[in-house]
């Protein structure tokens, strides 16, 4: 039994790895066979009438998942051929096996383990169901965790330094004592010059580009000595942490003006981490709970396959009617957020503007997710920078797009955001 186990895995894996470098559509030839599934059932009722089904299931699972389906179609076997002088031979050895349940149980169990092992290698070579930090750290981070966040303001550890490490490019970032990513801020303000603080994400601290490459770097060597342009921006933050970190740190510096950027993201963020409604009395964060099996998702891409392909939910764990909803919620909260930015820097007589920027796939569609929010903020008067209509109107031709994005990571490179500073810089010229 262990010997036939072990070659039916490795027939499995190699059949399979096979199909992968040749093309071979394995969904397609996947779901044929299973159309032959009372075709099987047929042959195991001569020896199994009462569990037929049982063992097809079992047998489909072993050939389905570990490419003994495809070795009908590589070898120019007929499924007669396969079942009858293979499977049914090593399932339905009669008397022997039917009489030991105990190496019976064995068998079943061991093939469905292998089933399941050669499923999850198979859906992790995939790729197709990893989430952004296991593309980019190979690590899962989940998006519902507040463990390494202190307080409210979404920032690093102060004073360390933190390696982006992707297959696309590798860079250092240190932080400062607010667990920024900037030289340290100056609490002495030079009268004769207009102090600039850049809030936003990944694409604000500058994720993709080298450290002199960043936005607000940028920014900065174009606007000149007149200006101090510093970079409040952190990676996986979105405009209601933004808000907070305005609000909470960045005031004591006094800027004269702060630029906040919006973007696909920080829908997709708040969708997991709620409103405002994440800030708790006592200084805690409190995100979106996740699901309990949570865990086994992490762990099991063939998890993943069933959650995504057979339960129809997204990468928020939302069926298809409650992701509408809660995006609907999300782009709702982004607008409280830029209100609350709108009010505080009122009050406190600073200068503000929203940036919506594109992501690659943005740039193709001709338009952004967050539209409604853009049109909110022209609605009420909210200076905005739309650099998708900047982008199509002159600064670069769309079939040129792509250039400016890292093709896989989906970041700006040096040239994007060298772009992104240089349309935001013309509303200081106005």
């Amino acid at each position: 039994m262990r010997k036939l186990l072990t070659v039916f895995f490795v027939v499995g894996l190699a059949i399979l790895f096979s199909s992968m470098r040749s093309g071979t559509n394995f969904w397609d030839w996947a779901k044929f066979e299973i159309g032959q599934f009372d075709n099987t059932v047929q042959y195991l009722q001569i020896g199994f009438p009462r569990l037929a089904k049982f063992h097809a299931f079992v047998i489909y699972a072993l050939s389905f998942y570990g490419g003994l389906v495809l070795f009908n179609r590589i070898a120019s076997c007929s499924l007669d051929n396969l079942f009858t002088k293979v499977i049914t031979k090593v399932f339905l050895a009669g008397d022997d096996l039917k009489q030991n349940w105990r190496a019976y149980c064995l068998s079943v169990f061991f093939s469905i383990v292998i089933a399941i092992g050669v499923a999850e290698v198979f859906l992790r070579k995939k790729g197709e169901w990893k989430i952004y930090s296991e593309e980019s750290t190979g690590i899962y981070n989940s998006p519902f965790s507040t463990s390494f966040i202190k307080g409210w303001c979404w920032v690093f550890a102060a004073r360390d330094t933190n390696i982006v490490v992707n297959a696309e490019f590798t860079h250092e970032r240190r932080t400062n004592s607010l667990g920024l990513c900037d030289q340290e801020f100056s609490a002495k303000k030079n009268p004769l010059k207009k102090r600039i603080f850049c809030i936003g994400d990944s694409f604000t601290e500058g994720v993709g580009a080298s450290p002199d490459s960043t936005y607000p770097m940028s920014l900065q060597n174009i606007l000149g000595d007149s200006f101090e342009v510093y970079n409040a921006g952190i990676g996986g933050s979105d405009p209601i942490f933004g808000f907070m970190l305005l609000k909470q740190k960045l005031l004591a510096y006094r800027p004269d003006e702060v630029i906040v950027t919006v973007n696909t993201s920080d829908v997709d963020d708040i969708m997991f981490r709620g409103g405002f409604e994440r800030f708790k009395p006592d200084t805690t964060l409190e995100f979106r709970k996740a699901p309990v099996w949570e865990i086994l998702y992490e762990k099991l891409h063939l998890v993943r396959f069933f959650v995504h392909r057979i339960f129809k939910m997204d990468y928020h764990f939302l069926n298809p009617q409650d992701s509408k909803m809660a995006f609907h919620n999300s782009t709702s909260s982004i607008e409280r957020a830029i209100d609350s930015i709108a009010v505080l820097s009122s009050k406190e007589n600073i200068g503000f503007k929203i940036v919506f920027h594109p992501f690659l796939g943005d740039s193709v569609t001709g338009s952004i997710p967050t539209q409604d929010v853009l049109n909110y903020c022209t609605k009420n008067h909210i200076p905005v920078i739309n650099m998708l209509d900047s982008m199509k109107t002159g600064d670069t031709k769309p079939q040129n797009f792509a250039g400016i994005f890292w093709p896989a990571d989906g970041h700006y490179n040096n040239q994007g955001y060298l772009l992104m500073s240089r349309i935001i810089a013309r509303s200081f010229e106005k």
